[in-house]
């Protein structure tokens, strides 16, 4: 196959042309941001485009979004339980505690599983257990190359300096579900949430989500670069 010569407007037209003519299915994964992709995109009723990424993407008109939350714990659990292996003995609790670890993210899960299925011979039990005794879960979520600190750190270098002092603000508060922020910082939790770092608080209350593994991945940000603004949230 010839490699496509000219300009990148000129390639990417020929793309767009490609996607009209043909019944494409086109997978863009890891997309960084609209400028990124656009030039790719056009209105075709014969070929489909999937856009993967952190962010919303809100500067693309006419796009059908689905957003991607962690995994309920009854999914989480089944997951787990789906992927185990046979000689690996796991009681109820065990599965709940791994799917806590994990947060009931699918990516953390997928790690965590993959790693249990290099120790058949032990119990769920005593891989959980040491994995806590080490005390770090981001350092353990990783295997070949994939990892949780990696995923976290590539969405966490999109956002703006304000947008990261405001995260590692909210990883010093106490609770998981955050109150309702001060007006003046809602523009950069919109920044957050648009970037997969904040999710919607549970069970319907006002505020915002911190997972504990972004909390944690915050807390070793902070250990190695400490933002620029060391204030707190004011007391509710």
């Amino acid at each position: 196959m010839r490699p496509v010569v000219g300009h990148l407007d000129h390639r990417a037209g020929l793309y767009r042309t490609l996607l009209v003519e043909r019944r494409l299915l086109v997978l863009l994964d890891n997309v960084r941001d609209e400028r990124q992709v656009r030039p790719l995109l056009v209105e075709t009723d014969t070929s489909t485009t999937l856009l993967v990424s952190r962010k919303r993407l809100l500067g693309l008109r006419d796009v059908r979004r689905l957003q991607v939350t962690p995994l309920s714990r009854t999914d989480s659990v089944a997951m787990i339980i789906a992927a185990l292996p046979p000689d690996i003995t796991a009681g109820p609790d065990d599965l709940d505690r791994l799917a806590g670890f994990c947060d009931d993210v699918p990516l953390a899960l997928d790690i965590a599983l993959r790693k249990i299925s290099a120790r058949p011979h032990w119990t769920l039990r005593q891989i959980i257990d040491g994995w806590q005794q080490y005390g770090n879960a981001l350092d353990w979520l990783r295997i070949g190359d994939l990892s949780m600190l990696e995923s976290l750190q590539s969405a966490y270098l999109t956002l703006s300096q304000p947008a990261q002092v405001l995260l590692q603000r909210l990883a010093r508060t106490a609770a998981d579900d955050v109150r309702p922020l001060p007006s003046q910082d809602d523009e950069l939790a919109e920044e957050l949430v648009d970037a997969g770092v904040l999710t919607g608080a549970h069970h319907g209350s006002a505020g915002v989500r911190l997972s504990p593994l972004v909390r944690a991945f915050a807390f070793a940000i902070a250990a190695h670069d400490p933002p620029a603004d060391a204030g707190s949230l004011p007391a509710a």
